[in-house]
């Protein structure tokens, strides 16, 4: 239990530091790209922290109101991490049905906008194509 604790504890220390720098970098070099990843370790910081506190909360001993002890929490502390998993990774038709607006990205930057009613395939596909090439030419 011990060893686990110290694991992912050096593991949120690394992606803490990790996320940070991928943070200053994106914000530096104008990425998308790099924040989008950022955002990414977010979730995987929000996890292990997760984690971590359901060990810490497993490891306390049996009371009077709690005779099992609190070992179910690092059951919880899964289930709630896949339902996270779920959530974030499911695109959700009304969460895309709010936005108004569809970004374009090139070369791991955004090239332009469509209203969300105008947009069309063809269109943003040339915005793109437009940016590409004018890269190239450069």
């Amino acid at each position: 239990m011990a060893g686990d604790r110290r694991a992912l504890t050096l593991a949120l220390v690394l992606l803490i530091g990790f996320m940070v720098f991928e943070v200053a970098a994106a914000v530096a070099s104008n990425s998308v790209a790099l924040l989008a990843d950022a955002g990414h370790m977010l979730v995987d910081v929000g996890a292990i922290a997760c984690s971590l506190v359901a060990i810490r909360l497993a490891a306390r001993p049996e009371t009077g109101s709690h005779t099992y002890g609190l070992k179910r929490a690092e059951i919880l502390a899964a289930a709630a991490n896949g339902i996270a998993l779920l959530v974030i990774s499911s695109e959700l038709p009304e969460l895309i049905g709010l936005s108004d607006r569809i970004l374009v990205m090139a070369a791991g930057r955004i090239v332009g906008e469509v209203p969300r009613a105008e947009a069309t395939e063809q269109r943003v596909l040339n915005l793109a194509m437009r940016e590409n090439l004018s890269q190239e030419a450069a």
